[in-house]
């Protein structure tokens, strides 16, 4: 309209029309007072950051953990340390800063993107180190690969080059050599990203795990259907969010709402469902 006043409302109170609908606690605080905390969970340490809302820098917290290296060109993290020292710089941090989780607006998660950690889905604890993106291990085995011409395939499927750096051929050593591994893979284990290891609120593989089916079948990996839990995506629903929407964005169309609402029919009935905050599946 013309001459309106324009303004932008910050979650949890949805823009004007929307109708979302919206549960605020007793201890709620205004999101236009709360901080956001930046985690870097990185290759040698791991840090947090609070900042207010001007983008300044509040409060800093940083803690190395140990590095393994079984052999020469091996590199293994232990997921416990990295889980350690995420949740210890977290409580510094906000400790240094003065706040509360509440005073938390939102969190944001930076990772060792190509680390591969491999894990017992019933208890969530790993079955091995995870093993670190400059682990040149897998080196042999991407040379066999070439030579069998299966590099442009992995390339056309993944946009990947046949390189240890990925995770395919790291997650096909780990079922080769983690004893009992491949036998369990088809009922007991998932692999995924340290994102979603970090990620305490849902158990499910990091969407942009880079872990293509058909280069882990040219490694050796299970060939059965479910051998290993292809990448599960999820969503956190946030003001102004509809279904076709969400699809435009993680399919670069509306159109695929539908697949969207079927898989999420125990919490979706409509777009008035998309309750601000909650999680849904991406298929």
């Amino acid at each position: 309209m013309a001459g309106a006043r324009r303004f932008h409302r910050v979650w949890p109170d949805p823009p004007a029309g929307v109708g979302l609908p919206v549960t605020k606690r007793k201890d709620f605080v205004p999101a236009m007072s709360r901080c956001i905390l930046a985690l870097d969970q990185g290759t040698t340490s791991s840090r947090a950051i609070v900042f207010d809302r001007a983008g300044r820098a509040r409060a800093m917290a940083q803690r190395e953990f140990p590095q393994h290296f079984p052999k020469p060109g091996w590199v293994e993290h232990d997921a416990g340390n990295l889980w350690d020292t995420t949740r210890r710089v977290t409580q510094q941090v906000l400790a240094k800063a003065g706040l509360k989780a509440r005073d938390i607006a939102a969190v944001g998660l930076t990772n060792q993107r190509e680390t591969t950690l491999l894990w017992d889905r019933a208890t969530g604890r790993p079955v091995h180190r995870a093993i670190v993106w400059q682990d040149r291990r897998t080196a042999a085995a991407c040379t066999a690969l070439r030579r069998r011409g299966l590099e442009p395939l992995v390339q056309r499927r993944t946009g990947l080059l046949l390189d240890p750096y990925f995770s395919g051929t790291k997650l096909a050593w780990l079922l080769d050599h983690v004893p009992g591994a491949r036998h369990r893979a088809a009922r007991d284990l998932s692999t995924s990203s340290l994102q979603t290891a970090l990620n305490a609120s849902t158990p499910t593989p990091n969407a942009r795990l880079e872990v293509d089916v058909n280069q882990v079948r040219s490694a050796g990996a299970p060939t059965r259907p479910g051998a290993v839990p292809p990448a599960v995506r999820t969503h956190t629903v946030v003001a102004g969010d509809t279904l076709s929407g969400i699809s435009r964005r993680y399919y670069g169309t509306p159109d695929r709402w539908q697949e969207i609402l079927n898989a999420n029919r125990d919490v979706l009935k409509d777009d008035r469902s998309l309750v601000i905050g909650r999680t849904i599946k991406i298929p």
